[in-house]
């Protein structure tokens, strides 16, 4: 696409989280890395399984290029369940379906947030006030 002359174009081609683009920074406490599109690493035989190993394997290399800066990294990926939740489509039109995975995802990353860094629990970020809300 050409914004003002300039041509764009959109940064999901590369990479379903462009993660790695934040280790230069260093101001950060935490990384929470959302990969919808991902796997938590229990892989089905469903049909959007290719899709969610090609994406790992991308988030890997992303999550080690944050680790090798010093990065604290939490990844947070749907489980089989919250996968199977969200079918084969996550952009379906499926209220019922919908509220399933949000209330299954944010379970799962209260839980794993709060395993991984329990340092921040206390602390006011809006990730941790997010969490807590589950």
């Amino acid at each position: 696409m050409v914004v003002d002359g300039h041509r764009h174009v959109d940064a999901g081609i590369c990479s379903t989280t462009n993660a790695d683009l934040l280790a230069s920074r260093d101001d950060l406490d935490l990384i929470v890395v959302s990969a919808p599109l991902a796997s938590n690493g229990t892989f089905s035989r469903s049909v959007d399984a290719p899709m969610r190993w090609l994406a790992n394997g991308q988030i890997r290399s992303e999550v080690a290029t944050l680790a090798a800066a010093g990065h604290r990294v939490v990844t947070l990926a749907p489980s089989s369940a919250v996968a199977r939740s969200m079918g084969f489509s996550p952009l379906a039109d499926d209220r019922d379906a919908q509220r399933d995975v949000l209330r299954r995802a944010r379970v799962e990353a209260r839980a794993k947030i709060m395993a991984a860094c329990p340092d921040l629990v206390g602390a006011p970020t809006a990730i941790v006030e997010m969490v807590r809300a589950a």
